[in-house]
């Protein structure tokens, strides 16, 4: 097949077609005349496409039979620099006006498995102390008016208004058994040692970073999850028929009588906007 007839078989496709139809310029249906081409003249889009594979930038055109290979990237350099490069000396040269998109992971993702690490790292902190007040029973009525596992019962303010914990878990977080950590690709561990041992008011200020850290990330999350809410609500109002609600309203407006006051009102408004032709001031004769 040709880059001409994958294109039209691809824009073809049901899926991709209603996608593509349903975000459309809305347009009034209207009875068209026989042998008169409805065709009309539109920017046609061109499509390219860069990918970093193997250390090389490579150049995917649908138009061109082959991959463009344009090269290796220097090293200790990112391949967006070498891209920058390639589509300024494509570009520059002519007046061509593109926009440019990029192809991101999701930061929820991102977001989510950076909060069950901290999670992690939090429950670890909180069975160390336990572990620590266990060992030491009089540690906290002799040498410390509050003990350090009673100060840290007290979370840090959350700055955002939603929490992903419950509230059982914020409430009793020393008082409920910690189950053991899930298993994530990364984390922190707290280990002791005779040679470098954690003091408790060390956990403590470990222990409340971690639960800053943790509400940051949570309202980082909630407004990723709020924006793509938006996206949706938007991507709903662009797609949606309003055909039907335009004629019902205008339908009622006539069955109470108002749609002719309403029509003459904004007539009488253009009217008074559009400037006088003949309002001229006459000349003055000497």
């Amino acid at each position: 097949m040709s880059p001409e007839n994958k294109g039209h078989a691809i824009g073809n496709t049901p899926e991709l077609a209603r996608a593509h139809n349903s975000h459309a310029n809305p347009e009034p249906p209207q009875e068209k005349p026989h042998g008169v081409p409805t065709g009309r003249t539109m920017e046609a889009f061109h499509f390219v496409s860069y990918v970093p594979i193997d250390g090389r930038l490579y150049e995917l055109d649908g138009l061109k039979p082959y991959p463009i290979d344009h090269g290796p990237w220097q090293p200790g350099q990112d391949w967006t620099d070498k891209f920058r490069r390639v589509i300024t000396e494509r570009l520059g040269g002519g007046d061509i006006r593109f926009n440019l998109m990029a192809v991101v992971p999701d930061r929820r993702q991102a977001y989510e498995q950076k909060l069950k690490t901290l999670k992690t790292n939090r429950a670890i902190v909180l069975e160390a102390l336990q572990k620590m007040m266990r060992e030491q029973p009089a540690m906290d009525a002799h040498n410390y008016a509050k003990s350090p596992l009673m100060e840290a019962h007290s979370p840090a303010p959350s700055t955002s208004s939603s929490s992903t914990d419950t509230a059982s878990e914020a409430g009793s977080a020393f008082n409920s058994p910690v189950s053991p950590p899930p298993e994530v690709d990364r984390f922190v561990a707290v280990r002791f040692g005779e040679e470098h041992p954690f003091a408790p008011h060390d956990l403590l200020a470990l222990l409340k970073t971690v639960e800053t850290e943790i509400c940051t990330c949570e309202s980082a999350l909630k407004d990723e999850v709020d924006k793509r809410r938006k996206y949706v609500v938007d991507d709903c109002r662009r797609t949606h028929n309003y055909d039907q609600f335009i004629c019902t309203f205008l339908s009622m407006l006539a069955e109470q009588g108002k749609l002719a006051d309403l029509v003459e009102q904004e007539q009488q408004l253009q009217q008074k906007r559009r400037p006088k032709r003949n309002d001229r001031r006459p000349r003055r004769r000497c």
